[in-house]
């Protein structure tokens, strides 16, 4: 059930502020859900898994190591 509702929170959250880092998306759960969004991974997979979610790109930062993955909805 609380996938679902992570799920549910992610989707809305890409419909509100178009498209977000994995690192955004988590801070935002965090301050939503009342047991926060679990860490950063547990955020991407469940944007990996579901249908509606995709990457989007990956930001090419020279010397910048912090390169996070932006995701958006499926056009």
């Amino acid at each position: 059930m609380v996938a679902t509702l992570k799920n549910r929170k992610i989707i809305e959250i890409l419909q509100e502020y178009g498209d977000l880092s994995g690192g955004q998306i988590k801070a935002y759960l965090d301050e939503r859900l009342r047991w926060g969004g679990g860490s950063i991974n547990c955020v991407v997979m469940l944007c990996r898994r579901h249908p509606m979610v995709m990457k989007k790109e990956l930001p090419n930062r020279s010397g910048n190591r912090s390169r996070q993955v932006i995701w958006g909805l499926v056009e």
